[in-house]
């Protein structure tokens, strides 16, 4: 007979303090764009300086690797150049578009002709690729990018092989190299490549992707420089080798939120998939948030595609990408969350990316929220791969505006969750905290997110069978008529 230990730490949905007042959203019927983009999907947007929004993406109808302008009530300004582009920055009375190339348009969204990007593919005869994945702009106006590259202007007759000569260039107004920038190579794999790059107050950066190795140092996915972009040593990363990690946000606390690919995990945790995570300064991970279970329906190659962590200005926190469960809870691929993980149940309830369907077109993947902007009046502007978001025909833009406050019981939750015996050989029983409730249904998940056991219950305390349970760690989930209670179990 095979025996099993069982430790259960115990989660609490909305355990976590409340904020005061959650703002809730509604779709804002004063901006619709109908269908001027379809069968494709939004992958940036910028509110511009002229209270325009620019819209990146790319479409297989209308205006395919589009760049495009909207109005404040949705309506496309025909005026404007359409040039291809998947992001965009505003510079200065400029825009920089990167995504793969690098170039710069003028406010008119028309090339820029005296910008030469210098760090470009030139005499290099390998099978790999330049690619630009994000840029930062420093305060003396010169461009920091980030992706991997090969060969410049002052290196013409370099021909490597294998591997990126590098993986992040200054330069400046123009194009130029910067004088004095020191070499920044991440190896391993061969197309090791930095995705995301951050800045901290202190005036350090901190970079993202997939790599093993920055100069030398041995540093998994996720590193940090000092200000002079040397490595900076006292940094740990917290991951093992495999999979790719991408820094969403970085909080007004210096915290870094950053979500990875499937086979992402911590080190010593190796049986826990990190989806979404929070790390302090220092990279040491931050046990204050709870590391959650998402279930996706796409994981796209660049980990920062699939799921995106915004602030609000309640001081929660919004979640989109290709999610539809959250810790065991159905969401629509967009959610919000407290600070230490979460969920804010009835936040976003009646909205979200329902379909991707043009006519006989279907997107492969689903629909998704890529993109959420918070907008200086408090209005979201969202953007996607969708053909119908809340319900109503939007096309891969939308615009939410508040809408009341989402009402929770801040004692909803609260309460303990009793499992016996403990240890068990067999099985389990669950009883919950209140009596008078009614234990409706128990799922069990893997931390892969799969479900791997779902059993209904008829009283308020239920036995739960586990003998066809491998060993390993799973989140329990027992649902009442009024709370839900979730756990980790591990099974030895």
């Amino acid at each position: 007979m095979k025996k099993f230990v069982f430790i259960l730490i115990l989660i609490i949905t909305c355990a976590g303090r409340m904020p005061a007042q959650v703002i809730n959203y509604t779709i804002d019927p004063s901006f619709n764009s109908g269908l001027t983009l379809t069968r494709g999907g939004v992958s940036d947007i910028i509110h511009t300086s002229t209270n325009r929004y620019l819209v990146m993406g790319n479409y297989l109808q209308s205006y395919p690797q589009a760049g495009v302008f909207f109005e404040q009530n949705g309506q496309l300004n025909e005026d404007f150049s359409q040039v291809g582009g998947s992001y965009a920055a505003e510079y200065k009375d400029r825009y920089i578009q990167f995504g793969f190339g690098l170039r710069q348009f003028t406010e008119d969204y028309i090339l820029y002709s005296d910008f030469k990007f210098e760090f470009q593919k030139q005499l290099y005869n390998g099978p790999l690729s330049n690619i630009a994945l994000d840029v930062l702009i420093l305060e003396n106006d010169n461009i920091l990018v980030a992706g991997r590259f090969f060969t410049d202007s002052t290196l013409m007759n370099t021909n490597i092989e294998s591997q990126g000569l590098r993986q992040l260039c200054l330069i400046d107004s123009l194009g130029k190299p910067v004088p004095g920038f020191p070499m920044v190579h991440c190896t391993q794999p061969i197309d090791a490549h930095i995705v995301r790059l951050d800045s901290l107050s202190d005036g350090s950066y901190i970079i993202s992707g997939q790599f093993t190795e920055v100069n030398g140092y041995a540093y998994n996915n996720i590193a940090k420089l000092n200000s002079d972009f040397t490595v900076d040593t006292t940094f740990q990363s917290p991951f093992n080798p495999a999979g790719i990690a991408g820094v969403n946000l970085i909080d007004d606390l210096d915290r870094i939120w950053l979500t990875a690919i499937e086979g992402s995990t911590f080190i010593n945790q190796e049986d826990v998939s990190v989806s979404l995570a929070r790390l302090l300064p220092n990279g040491s991970v931050d046990t204050t948030f709870q590391i959650p279970t998402i279930l996706l329906d796409y994981e796209d190659y660049h980990a920062n595609s699939y799921a995106t962590v915004i602030k609000d200005t309640d001081d929660t926190f919004i979640i989109h990408g290709y999610i539809t469960s959250y810790n065991g809870y159905d969401v629509n691929k967009i959610a919000k969350i407290q600070d230490n993980g979460d969920l804010i149940i009835g936040a976003f309830s009646d909205l979200g990316a329902d379909a991707a369907i043009w006519g006989n077109y279907s997107a492969l993947f689903g629909p998704t929220v890529s993109v959420v902007k918070k907008l200086p009046d408090g209005k979201l502007i969202i953007g996607g791969n969708f053909s119908s978001f809340g319900g109503e025909p939007y096309s891969c833009l939308v615009r939410l505006q508040p809408s009341g406050f989402v009402g929770v019981d801040e004692k909803a939750g609260r309460g303990k969750l009793e499992v016996y015996p403990n240890p068990a050989r067999e099985s389990i029983q669950i009883r919950l905290p209140d009596k008078n409730q009614r234990l409706t249904r128990v799922q069990i998940y893997d931390l892969n997110g799969r479900l791997v056991q779902e059993v209904n219950i008829v009283d308020a305390s239920g036995t739960i069978d586990l003998i066809n349970l491998p060993q390993g760690m799973y989140v329990v989930k027992a649902i009442s008529e009024k709370q839900v209670l979730t756990g980790k179990v591990l099974v030895e």
